[in-house]
């Protein structure tokens, strides 16, 4: 069985694998790490921060060993302090990118150790920094990239990412962005490129509810059965367009019997506060009564908030790479507006309603949220439609072969 190594470490929260923690690209690598475990295609080495909660969750996977790099105290003290720097003096940065950035520093330099006498492939989850784990080493094997996002640096690395096998993009978006010469890391040649699309859970994301349990859910939130439920789900950033929601939200006539919930936290599952939030529930104030700020759910979990959910709307107003929190709630058979913020429309196609992102975007969020809860037929068609789609195109069974057809 051949070997593979996975390389997870981020600078915006040092997310484990399992992703015990949340975040994107934890997930999907635990996604790998379980369809792997039924189908024994590689022998997997998953080297990963550490965290009590994800080692004894790994516990429960054989075919996977995980490698736990163990941060001393005195870096993640240098993180906080970089961080609060940041937020305070570089306020318009993209302060996350910092979060642990003295972690991962510490990271490439273990990794370093590890691997200079292996020629296994490598497989590099998104961080362009990670590329310092090969720099001025003659590596014996091939190292591939997993590319989630759109990179924004190169690192000081171009003869690392030169001497790459491939890069693995999850949509066309970030495909072509690589391959032009205006990308820090550009231009990649066509024929290293290729899109490997993102998956999620379907025995976590589905319409199977336990009704007692999502009643129970709607009461402890004092919401009625009179009720519709509007939900957001994700970081609740500015990019992620839940203030354009907000104020949609605020145009619905008054009588309208409803209550929206917003589900997320600045940063994924720790308790750091952002001045957006504040905003946000100032912003609020006017529908305080039917405005819900639930904060961070984990993931075996968040699947009852999009079973309650009447409309799922995401607005994002970034150039989204993908859009995993748009199948997720199609896959609960929830229909959802979102935006076709580049990736998203390449993932949601015409399974959802996807706006345009202009100064008409607050009114078209009011009134397809009116069409919906007017109309159960139109709710029901992309409710049913969405669902089927999520299921046949983004299931994660398979996600390891998928994989093994780009890295042989």
């Amino acid at each position: 069985m051949k070997e593979l190594i996975v390389l997870t470490a981020d600078s915006n929260g040092a997310y484990p694998v399992p992703a015990v923690r949340g975040g994107a690209v934890s997930t999907l690598v635990e996604h790998l790490v379980q369809d792997n475990e039924r189908t024994h295609v590689y022998s997997l080495q998953v080297i990963s921060f550490f965290d009590r909660q994800a080692e004894i969750k790994s516990r429960n996977y054989k075919n996977t060993h995980f490698v736990w790099i163990r941060v001393p105290y005195v870096f993640k003290i240098l993180d906080l302090i970089l961080f609060e720097f940041i937020k305070i003096f570089f306020p318009r940065k993209k302060n996350l990118s910092y979060r642990s950035a003295f972690s991962l520093l510490y990271y490439i330099g273990k990794v370093r150790s590890l691997i200079k006498k292996k020629s296994d492939d490598v497989l590099i989850e998104n961080n362009i920094p990670l590329s310092l784990v090969f720099k001025k080493m003659n590596y014996a094997g091939n190292y591939y990239y997993h590319l989630h996002n759109v990179p924004r640096i190169n690192a000081g690395c171009r003869d690392v990412l030169n001497a790459a096998a491939g890069f693995l993009c999850v949509s066309d978006y970030v495909r072509k962005e690589i391959m032009s010469e205006k990308n820090p890391i550009g231009p990649i040649r066509r024929d290293k490129v290729w899109i490997f699309k993102n998956c999620i859970d379907l025995s976590i994301f589905n319409d199977i509810e336990n009704k007692k349990e999502n009643e129970k859910l709607k009461q402890s939130m004092g919401i009625s059965n009179m009720d519709r439920i509007l939900l957001f789900t994700g970081r609740i950033s500015q990019e992620k367009g839940v203030d354009q929601l907000i104020r949609a939200v605020r145009l619905l006539p008054k009588h309208y019997c409803f209550r929206l919930l917003i589900v997320g936290s600045y940063l994924h599952g720790e308790r750091v506060t952002d001045t957006f939030i504040d905003d946000l529930k100032y912003l609020s104030r006017p529908i305080n009564d039917k405005v819900n700020f639930v904060g961070f759910i984990e993931q075996n979990e968040i699947k009852k908030y999009y079973q309650i959910a009447d409309i799922a709307i995401l607005p994002s107003i970034w150039n989204e790479p993908a859009g995993l929190t748009m199948l997720e709630a199609m896959a609960c058979g929830t229909p959802v507006i979102t935006t076709n913020a580049r990736g998203i429309g390449e993932y949601v196609e015409n399974k959802a309603i996807v706006l345009e992102r202009n100064k008409n975007l607050v009114q078209k969020i009011k009134t397809n949220i009116e069409s919906l809860l007017v109309d159960e037929s139109i709710r029901n068609k992309y409710a049913t439609q969405g669902k089927k789609f999520v299921q046949e195109k983004y299931s994660d069974r398979d996600y390891t072969k998928r994989l093994q057809e780009f890295i042989k």
